[in-house]
């Protein structure tokens, strides 16, 4: 190997002057610095300094390339942390701005928000109440269903298993029914928090397109909601229970038959508690299926039996509660039962 030791570039320079021939028969060279911090010029790269930086340089003393030091493994993994961090920055940024289209081409005003918060938190409260409804049904089934138990035993007689399984059911749909409503008002709280940090948002983008948002003028559309409560009794109104009527005892029971029937052939559960004065399939599991539960309340003689429907809990049964075929279903209990 040809070899040029110099202690710095102005001696090396010298030296590469002093041996121009020898350069000019091995091409360009190489520079490299060696453990002692001594730069070193050569035809090749000794093996142990291979893995450093290094710099190509020509006859004339130029450089012409230059090679940088293989990374540690070290140097290597916070490469690829910086890498990261910097990709999953740049998807927030993304995010973000595509939360902006959506905010500032959904909304004119902050009116707007307000109403789309104010109907989305009647909406879940819709589902409070008519769980809170099945959860009272199940309760009053539960009690009936106790009191007859006792009555067996203290009279001497066996409870039913039947008995026993239809209140532990009742007892396990009250807990998950509870559960449920715990869910929607914390699903409350996080759109009220969602609304606040939306408007500040829209405010902040507003502002930087130097724009400012008038309130609207009142409303004037009378199908249009104009409060919050109208916007709850509207988003619950298709969920109330109907009920059907029946005169007498032996119409009552004729009903009843009739509702169990109705049940049955309506229902995309299966019944799970069937007694004198309660009907009432399991939960929907899927978003597009329906139970049913009938209560049968004595009055003057005879009875009213209220028919209401339990949807899935997802917003996806939610919304599929509110469908035409769900909706003929609540609808015609009346005129079968009553029909017959």
């Amino acid at each position: 190997m040809k070899k040029i030791l110099a202690g710095s570039w102005g001696w090396g320079a010298v030296l590469i002057g002093l041996h121009v021939a020898v350069v000019a028969e091995a091409g360009n060279f190489y520079k490299w610095t060696d453990e002692n911090g001594v730069i070193h010029y050569g035809d090749h790269v000794p093996p142990q300094y291979s893995q450093q930086g290094r710099a190509e340089v020509n006859k004339y003393g130029m450089t012409v390339g230059v090679t940088n030091a293989a990374k540690t493994k070290e140097q290597i993994a916070a490469d690829e942390r910086k890498a990261r961090i910097q990709a999953e920055e740049h998807r927030k940024a993304e995010e973000q701005m595509a939360k902006d289209r959506v905010l500032l081409t959904s909304y004119a005003n902050e009116k707007d928000l307000e109403m789309g918060r104010d109907g989305k938190i009647a909406a879940l409260e819709g589902m409070i109440r008519i769980t809170k409804s099945n959860i009272a049904i199940l309760q009053r089934s539960m009690a009936d269903m106790t009191a007859q138990a006792a009555e067996k035993e203290r009279s001497g007689q066996p409870v039913p298993d039947e008995v026993r399984r239809d209140i532990t059911a009742a007892q396990n749909l009250i807990v998950k029914h509870e559960a449920y409503i715990e869910t929607k008002r914390k699903e409350q709280a996080e759109l009220r928090a969602q609304f606040d940090a939306d408007l500040k948002r829209f405010r902040e983008l507003k502002a930087m397109q130097g724009i400012t948002t008038p309130e609207p003028p009142p409303q004037k559309d009378p199908l249009l909601p104009k409060n919050d409560k109208e916007t709850q009794e509207l988003a619950v109104k298709e969920t109330e229970p109907v009920s059907a009527e029946c005169k007498d005892p032996p119409g009552c029971e004729k009903a009843w038959s009739l509702a169990q029937l109705y049940v049955r052939a309506k229902a995309d559960t299966r019944l799970q508690i069937v007694n004198n004065t309660h009907l009432v399939t399991s939960e929907p599991t899927q978003p597009n299926t329906i139970g049913l539960s009938v209560t049968r309340i004595p009055d003057s003689g005879g009875a009213r039996l209220v028919l209401e429907v339990l949807c899935n809990n997802s917003p996806e049964g939610q919304k599929y509660c509110r469908t035409p075929q769900v909706q003929a279903v609540r609808n015609g209990f009346k005129a079968y039962v009553e029909g017959h």
